[in-house]
């Protein structure tokens, strides 16, 4: 290879162009058929723009395709398409898939985790970018309620955040609100992904136990709660893999659910439903407000008299 040619070469890999494909408005000069698809859908157009003409002219194919043989994998992320704002894209997604990739996230690294990488994972297939640079592995922290805590169920804190990255600042609140609602008052596991289990349709190898649990209803949205009363229920210890496993299946029923949700919501068939009587009772007094006088020292719509007792109201 000549000098002529080997300064052009450092020149393309000095200043990153070719990572851009060389896109023309009439499509992709020279590297169509040796740059990564990926990398050839997402170059952002503003960076094509920028690559002189005559300087596509000038080096030649088997140059440019013995050049991306080469270009450090750095260089192709640093043209990746800038994120864009919130909210992102959607396109319905398979209910029961998603039930299925939730078990199989929860075995990876728990119900937070399980819940969010189902959706996430399931959209970074259907669209590609931006999901393609959404990190999933940080949604570990939600585990146990918490870091192990006990509080909000790990499964509806990644099932939420997944729910609240497609749906925006408008909508979010009434379709989060939706799945919180139904959590506290649905059997867990499903009957579904009892079934799953039982007959080895789930994603993993090997299944922490596949046996069909009994259901338990939490009446209440925590981790500490939910646990506690399935364990109660069935028999089984908090540290036993049946109860890890009763866990795995639930974080796939709340994904689903979640998606279930979402599909609604995509083809305007949402519908919201509102809480509990008992609990619309108490909110008329014991609600977010400024009245102290009359109750208003609290806020939320989750079962009351799961914490409280039940009294008559004062007229």
């Amino acid at each position: 290879m000549d000098e002529n040619t080997l300064s052009r070469r450092r020149f393309l890999i000095e200043t990153g162009s070719l990572a851009t494909g060389f896109v023309t408005g009439a499509g992709l000069v020279g590297l169509a058929a040796c740059a990564p698809k990926e990398v050839i859908k997402e170059v952002p157009k503003e960076v094509i723009k920028e690559v002189p003409k005559e300087v596509i002219k000038e080096v030649p194919k088997e140059v440019i395709r013995e050049v991306v043989k080469e270009v450090p994998k750095e260089v192709i992320k640093e043209v990746v398409k800038e994120v864009p704002k919130w909210p992102w894209p959607y396109v319905q997604l398979d209910v029961e898939q998603v039930r299925k990739k939730a078990h199989l996230g929860y075995y990876q690294a728990s119900c937070c985790y399980g819940a969010f990488w189902a959706v996430v994972d399931s959209l970074r297939e259907k669209i590609g970018f931006p999901y393609t640079q959404m990190p999933t592995d940080f949604m570990i922290f939600g585990v146990g309620g918490v870091a192990d805590t006990g509080g909000l169920c790990g499964a509806l804190t990644g099932a939420t955040a997944a729910m609240t990255l497609v749906l925006g600042k408008d909508d979010w609140k009434k379709v989060v609100k939706e799945l919180m609602n139904w959590y506290p008052k649905t059997p867990f596991p499903s009957d579904i992904s009892n079934q799953y289990a039982k007959d080895h349709k789930f994603l993993v190898d090997k299944y922490k136990s596949d046996k069909v649990f009994v259901s338990s209803v939490a009446r209440s949205t925590l981790c500490h709660i939910s646990v506690t009363k399935w364990c109660k229920a069935s028999g089984f210890a908090s540290g036993s893999d049946e109860r890890s496993e009763r866990c795995g299946r639930l974080t796939g029923d709340v994904a689903a659910q979640a998606v279930l949700l979402l599909n609604q919501y995509a083809d305007k068939s949402f519908k919201s439903v509102v809480a509990s009587a008992a609990t619309a009772e108490c909110v008329t007094c014991h609600t977010l407000g400024k009245d102290y006088k009359i109750g208003q020292y609290t806020r939320g719509e989750e079962e009351c008299v799961v914490c409280h007792k039940p009294h008559e109201i004062k007229k």
